[in-house]
């Protein structure tokens, strides 16, 4: 049994060489390429104008941080164990598998923040097997570039919030009418009255989030 393992060992050491080493660039260096919007701001960080980017859609610079109440509604909304899974969170995965097959299709993907961040960025590419599988190797791989606020904030800065709206920033630009520094002081009567208002989950979120909605009337929300 030694001499067997001593064999093969240099094998074994080459093949975890080459796993390691695909695993360490099989994310790429820049995640996103989009063009962005053309912002101007005040010393105070005051959003003043903005102008659309060059492919029609409003895409502010990617954030170093979103707001500690959109972060407690996306991930209520969208991945409850964001802040304790490696990218990958198996009980979602084995939720969706049941649901897919009690419905006989696929109405869930399981998927986290860090797949859906991957997906952003992949263009949202048909959703196959082989894509789905790709997503969650590279998710993974995203958790050991990034922390989860950085996530989070690639998340925000860059998921469809309806229309032509792709940053957290702009979503409220355009549907509250406030910029990202003064979403402390939004009140109930500025938000839509359900998820459908606003053409995603992720603004409905928001707006739980920063409006205190029924379900989540919570001091650290609030």
């Amino acid at each position: 049994m030694k001499n067997v393992w001593v064999k093969y060992r240099r094998h074994l050491a080459i093949l975890l060489f080459i796993l390691v080493t695909f695993f360490y660039f099989s994310l790429p260096t820049t995640l996103f390429a989009d063009p962005y919007s053309t912002v101007l701001e005040d010393h105070h960080h005051n959003l003043l104008s903005a102008r659309i980017a060059p492919d029609g859609q409003w895409r502010f610079p990617e954030e170093l941080s979103v707001p500690a109440k959109f972060k407690v509604a996306i991930v209520l909304y969208e991945d409850k164990r964001f802040d304790h899974h490696p990218g990958v969170d198996p009980l979602s995965i084995g939720r969706a598998i049941r649901q897919n097959l009690k419905a006989g299709k696929v109405v869930s993907g399981g998927s986290t923040l860090s797949m859906q961040v991957i997906r952003l960025s992949r263009k949202n590419k048909s959703r196959t097997l082989f894509e789905k599988s790709l997503e969650l190797f590279l998710a993974i791989r995203l958790e050991f570039r990034y922390s989860k606020n950085e996530i989070i904030s690639l998340y925000a800065s860059h998921a469809p919030f309806g229309g032509d709206d792709h940053h957290l920033a702009g979503g409220a630009v355009s549907r509250l009418e406030r910029s990202l520094v003064r979403f402390g002081l939004v009140s109930r009567q500025v938000c839509p009255g359900g998820p459908d208002v606003g053409g995603s989950r992720l603004f409905f979120a928001l707006c739980e989030g920063f409006c205190g909605g029924p379900k989540y009337q919570k001091p650290e929300i609030l």
